[in-house]
């Protein structure tokens, strides 16, 4: 596919569309792998330019633009919801939007879809989370979508340069953020009911009476539902380094789809951490009685990531202070494609006195992208970090910064008096 250029001037973007699917309300319940080999059922999207300065007035007579409320979402899979193109209430004269927190995968399983009339190869997880999302309420009734790897023209180094250092506007001024943890597989489902049942449980003060069930009959919430579980929070997405930045700007309502099932980030927040505050006994000693009967390593559930996630929605809300050290820890132990995006896949949640300071080139050296980060840091005026409660100066704040993003890649350098690393600032 040609990509045309964004005009910067017009603050556009690219949004994708997703077409109904051609069986219309009598979708066949079929695999979906078995869907995706139907060639009469390729999906169809339009990826088209918008402006996000075509505000939608609230008041027509005086011009002014304020937020407009927007009505919970309906993730349920739902046959009866509107059929898209009916137009759902916007902050633009186009609509609005949700993005999408979801996992490449391996670059060489790849499927078909029919791009603004072109097929079009993607990945096989992303073409599984659009033929679950045309289906979905919150598409079927207008609501577009950023996603990076057809919103941004992957070609061209420059512009993702660009969008890089737009992702916290993205992500932040989405209507939603959605997370795919993938199809349905390993009795996830299972697992997606468990996280509705201990959430409920905690919202309504009922989550130590439930543990003092469960240790009483450890079968009440179904044989496998606690394997299931540890499957779904044991998925490859939760390493991915991309997603710390977009679960961190989705907030408390970000929806998290497993095949058909939704919960949202409160749910899994409440199912994952609070039942356990009182209840860390049981849960995982069913966890690792239910992983051990087929021979699986027990699951600590990405409890730590989890936590951090969470609190980093609170410091994007202005409402704590910056997590840095806590943040660098969990982007030096996540995975990425390119090893410069340890950096740029962070920046969307670092202070503005930090990003502007950053050039986003892939084309430049690594050891340079680590070390004009850490000078960014520096020169921001952010206070020396501290590390295990010890308190640290600027240039021992520069050697933390690089070897929490390099994992010892760049090995030893030489520190000057001055705190730049000789040579490379």
């Amino acid at each position: 596919m040609e990509y045309r250029p964004l005009d910067r001037d017009n603050d556009e973007i690219r949004l994708l569309s997703i077409l109904p699917s051609p069986y219309g309300d009598q979708q066949p319940e079929v695999p979906p792998d078995q869907q995706a080999r139907d060639p009469q059922d390729l999906v169809q999207c339009q990826l088209l330019h918008y402006s996000f300065q075509e505000a939608q007035p609230a008041d027509p007579s005086s011009g002014q633009t304020v937020p407009i409320e927007q009505p919970a979402l309906n993730w349920s899979h739902d046959h009866a919801s509107p059929a898209s193109g009916q137009s759902t209430t916007g902050r633009y004269s186009w609509g609005d939007y949700l993005a999408l927190s979801y996992e490449w995968g391996n670059p060489n399983e790849t499927r078909d879809i029919l791009l603004n009339g072109n097929r079009m190869k993607v990945g096989r997880n992303l073409e599984s989370a659009l033929r679950v999302l045309r289906d979905k309420q919150p598409v079927r009734s207008g609501y577009k979508l950023w996603i990076d790897a057809l919103s941004i023209n992957q070609q061209d180094k420059r512009e993702r340069g660009q969008e890089v250092k737009r992702m916290h506007r993205i992500y932040k001024d989405a209507c939603a953020v959605v997370v795919w943890l993938g199809p349905e597989a390993d009795e996830s489902k299972k697992g997606m009911s468990l996280i509705h049942t201990l959430s409920q449980a905690c919202e309504t003060a009922k989550d130590r009476a439930l543990g003092d069930s469960l240790r009483e009959h450890p079968e009440l919430l179904g044989k496998g539902s606690w394997r299931a579980l540890s499957r779904i929070l044991d998925r490859t997405y939760w390493n991915r380094l991309w997603i710390l930045q977009e679960v961190a700007l989705g907030g408390h309502q970000t929806a998290i789809l497993c095949g058909q099932e939704a919960v949202t980030w409160q749910q899994l927040f409440s199912a994952v951490y609070t039942f356990g505050t009182h209840n860390t006994d049981i849960m995982f000693s069913l966890i690792d009685r239910e992983t051990k009967e087929v021979g699986m390593p027990t699951s600590g559930l990405n409890r730590n990531r989890i936590i951090h996630l969470n609190d980093e929605h609170s410091v994007q809300n202005g409402k704590a202070e910056e997590q840095v050290m806590c943040m660098l820890d969990l982007g030096r132990k996540s995975l990425s494609t390119d090893p410069r995006d340890k950096v740029y896949g962070l920046l969307g949640m670092m202070k503005e006195s930090v990003v502007s300071q950053i050039k986003v080139d892939y084309n430049a050296d690594l050891s340079e992208v680590f070390t004009r980060f850490a000078k960014a840091f520096i020169v921001a005026g952010k206070p020396p970090l501290t590390c295990h409660g010890e308190a640290k100066t600027d240039v021992d704040s520069m050697k933390i910064i690089v070897s929490r993003f390099s994992n010892n890649v760049l090995g030893t350098k030489e520190i000057c008096r001055h705190g730049c690393l000789t040579g490379r600032i």
